[in-house]
C-alpha cells in the first residue's frame, strides 16, 4: 500500500513538473505530449507496467482538456480571436446528436459525458493546435521524434521476435502488451512518410534505404502478427503516391512511384504466402482471416462463430452486425442505442448495450453506429471529409517542399484513418491513429489558409 502511495505522489509531482516545463515553452507542447501519449496508455493493459493504474488509460481525456484551456486563456491574455475551422459545422451537429441519443436512450449523464470527450477530445485539439503558431522547428522535430520512435521499435521487435522468439500482441515490450495495433498504425504513417519524402527527394541511394524500412516493418507485422498493417499498408502507399505525383510529374517521379507501389505489394504476397511456414495449425489466424473476408464480401452481415479463427474477420463485421440489429428498428438505426454503448465497462463498472450483441471485437464503424446511429455516424465522417478537401487543396498549392511532402503522406494517412482503419479497431478513439493525424492536419491547414490569405491579397 505505502509503495503505491509513493508510486501516485511521484507521477504527480512528475505530473506538475511536467506542465510547469510545458507552460514555459508552450511552442513545443505537441512535441511532448508525443512520446506521453506513445508510452503511457498501453503500459496500463493486463501485464503492463501501469496496469495497477488504468486511469492512465484515459490519460489523454485529462490532458486534452487542460491544453485547451491554458491556450484559451493564452490566447484571451494575448487577446487573440479564435480561428474555428469549417470542421466546427459538423462537430456542433455531432455533439447535438450525441446528447439527443442519450437523452432519447435514457443513458446516464456519465456515459454520455465520458464517451462524448473520447470522440471529440482531438478533432477539438486540432482546433487549438491551428490557433497555435506551429513553427517549422516544431514540426521538424515532432517528425524527427515521431520517426525516431518507429525506427526504435525495428532493433526491439526484431531481438524480440528473432532471439527470444516473441511472438504476436506481446512483441514490444516498450509499446505494452496489445501494443501491436499502435505499432501497426505507426508503422503504416511511417510508410506514408517515407514514401512522399522518397518521392520527392528521389536517389537511388534514399529509395533502397526505404526498400530496407519497408521490409523490416513487413517482417515486424509478420513476427506481431499485425494484419492491419499488412492489408493497409499497399493501399496508403498508393493514396500517398497519388499525393506525391500530384503537381510535376517527372520521369524519375514517374520511376520512382512505381518503385514505391511495387515494394509493399511484393512484400504483401511474400508475406501471405509465407505465413503458414511461421504459423500452422491454430496459431494460424491469417487463413482463417481471408477465408472470412471472403465471406464478407459475399455475405456483409455474416457472423463469424468461430471467435478463435475468425476473431480479424469478425473485427470487419462488426459494423455490419450492428447495422444489422440497429435496422429492426428505425429510431435505433438513426439514433443508435445511446452513448457508452460501445465502452467495454472498465471506467463504469458495466459494458455497453453492444456487448449484448456478442462481438468478439469491435470495430469502429460498429461502435459509433450503436451509440448515434447512422446520422450521428455521417456527421462525424462529414467532418473528416472536411478535412480531407483541406489536404487535397492544399497539396495542389503548395509549392514549399516540405509542406508538398506532408500534405502527400496525409493523402495517404486520411485513407487509413478514415476508411480503412475504421473496419479494423476503433481508430477514432485512439491516441495512437488520432494525435498525429490531426497534428499534421491542424500544420497543413494553417499553412494552406496563410498562402490562400497571401494569395488573396495579391
Amino acid at each position: 500500500m505505502s509503495n503505491n502511495i509513493i508510486l501516485i505522489l511521484f507521477i504527480l509531482v512528475l505530473g506538475i513538473s511536467f506542465v510547469a516545463i510545458i507552460l514555459k515553452n508552450w511552442k513545443w507542447m505537441p512535441v511532448f505530449l508525443l512520446p506521453i501519449l506513445w508510452y503511457v496508455p498501453r503500459q496500463t493493459a493486463t501485464g503492463g507496467l501501469l496496469e495497477n493504474y488504468i486511469f492512465l488509460r484515459w490519460l489523454s481525456v485529462l490532458i486534452i482538456p487542460l491544453i485547451i484551456f491554458i491556450q484559451l486563456m493564452r490566447m484571451v491574455v494575448h487577446s487573440k480571436t479564435i480561428k474555428f475551422s469549417k470542421i466546427i459545422l459538423p462537430l456542433g451537429f455531432f455533439v447535438i446528436v450525441y446528447l439527443f441519443s442519450g437523452i432519447l436512450n435514457h443513458s446516464g449523464i456519465m456515459e454520455i459525458l465520458g464517451s462524448l470527450i473520447l470522440y471529440i477530445k482531438y478533432p477539438l485539439l486540432f482546433i487549438i493546435l491551428i490557433n497555435m503558431n506551429i513553427t517549422k522547428k516544431v514540426v521538424n522535430a515532432f517528425t524527427f521524434l515521431f520517426i525516431f520512435l518507429v525506427l526504435l521499435q525495428i532493433p526491439e521487435c526484431l531481438y524480440r521476435g528473432l532471439i527470444l522468439g516473441i511472438r504476436s500482441d506481446t512483441l514490444s515490450f516498450t509499446l505494452g502488451p496489445w501494443g501491436t495495433l499502435d505499432l501497426g498504425v505507426y508503422m503504416i504513417y511511417a510508410v506514408a512518410a517515407f514514401s512522399a519524402f522518397g518521392l520527392v527527394k528521389s536517389t537511388k541511394r534514399m529509395n533502397l534505404i526505404y526498400v530496407l524500412i519497408f521490409t523490416l516493418f513487413f517482417v515486424i507485422a509478420l513476427l506481431g502478427e499485425i494484419k492491419g498493417f499488412i492489408f493497409a499498408a499497399p493501399i496508403v502507399i498508393l493514396f500517398t503516391v497519388y499525393g506525391a505525383l500530384g503537381q510535376k510529374r517527372k520521369r524519375v517521379r514517374v520511376a520512382s512511384a512505381l518503385l514505391f507501389s511495387s515494394i509493399p505489394f511484393i512484400l504483401f504476397f511474400l508475406i501471405v504466402s509465407n505465413w503458414s511456414k511461421i504459423y500452422y495449425g491454430s496459431s494460424n489466424t491469417l487463413t482463417p482471416f481471408v477465408h472470412n473476408l471472403t465471406n464478407i464480401f459475399r455475405n456483409p452481415f455474416f457472423y463469424f462463430e468461430n471467435q478463435s479463427a475468425g476473431s480479424a474477420g469478425s473485427r470487419i463485421s462488426a459494423g455490419f452486425v450492428v447495422w444489422n440489429y440497429l435496422s429492426k428498428n428505425l429510431s435505433t438505426l438513426l439514433f443508435g442505442l445511446g452513448p457508452g454503448s460501445s465502452l467495454a465497462g472498465n471506467f463504469f463498472g458495466h459494458s455497453g448495450k453492444l456487448f449484448n450483441l456478442n462481438i468478439p471485437y469491435l470495430n469502429q464503424i460498429g461502435a459509433l453506429l450503436g451509440e448515434v446511429g447512422l446520422i450521428g455516424f455521417f456527421i462525424y465522417f462529414w467532418m473528416l471529409v472536411i478535412i480531407l478537401r483541406i489536404i487535397l487543396k492544399a497539396n495542389a498549392f503548395f509549392s514549399e517542399e516540405y509542406l508538398y511532402i506532408l500534405s502527400a503522406s496525409l493523402i495517404g494517412i486520411w485513407f487509413y484513418y478514415a476508411v480503412f482503419g475504421p473496419f479494423y479497431d476503433l481508430i477514432w478513439r485512439h491516441d495512437a491513429s488520432s494525435y498525429i493525424f490531426y497534428f499534421y492536419a491542424a500544420v497543413i491547414y494553417n499553412h494552406y489558409k496563410e498562402m490562400e490569405l497571401h494569395s488573396f491579397s495579391r
